[in-house]
């Protein structure tokens, strides 16, 4: 439904569900954020990474709560997106991802994303998008509070050996 939804609502973008078949596509567009992966891990992003994202979602939430959706223009895969409808709670939405390909940054093009993305889960009932962004981050960290997140807690994830700082954030839709 939310794929559905933010077609109609961008038509520009063709908007296709992330599946094996289109993991190069993916893929690419991961590899291409080389300052973000050189924030939140010790080493390159892999095709495998690519893969198992497809599948992952939170502990005790259902795989068909996930949208996990890659935007085309032009027969380009240009940014990624991975929700959870309903958590952490039935009134939040949760953003595990939006990448935009690197050389597109600054465009406009995740602001667009996000809202129209922010107008579609209020239309199904949703009060809170919520999201954790690396605290070592900078520059996702500047776009989420221009976006109107603000800093909800604070937890920690290893990877690599090294612990990192997550800073959860939240806005209301």
């Amino acid at each position: 439904m939310i794929l559905e939804d933010l077609q109609k609502k961008i038509p520009q973008y063709n908007i296709k569900e992330i599946t094996e078949d289109i993991i190069e596509d993916v893929f690419k567009v991961m590899r291409s954020n080389g300052y973000y992966y050189s924030k939140i891990q010790q080493h390159d992003v892999t095709r495998e990474e690519c893969i198992t994202d497809i599948k992952a979602v939170p502990p005790g939430i259902d795989y068909s709560k996930k949208t996990y959706i890659a935007f085309y223009e032009e027969n380009k895969c240009i940014a990624l997106v991975d929700f959870i409808e309903g958590y952490p709670n039935k009134q939040t939405g949760y953003l595990g991802l939006l990448m935009l390909d690197e050389t597109l940054h600054r465009h406009g093009i995740g602001k667009k994303i996000l809202e129209n993305l922010l107008s579609v889960i209020k239309v199904e009932g949703f009060q809170y998008m919520e999201l954790a962004c690396y605290e070592c981050n900078e520059r996702g960290i500047t776009f989420w509070n221009k976006m109107g997140f603000k800093e909800i807690r604070r937890s920690n994830r290893e990877t690599d050996g090294k612990i990192y700082t997550l800073i959860s954030m939240q806005r209301e839709v």
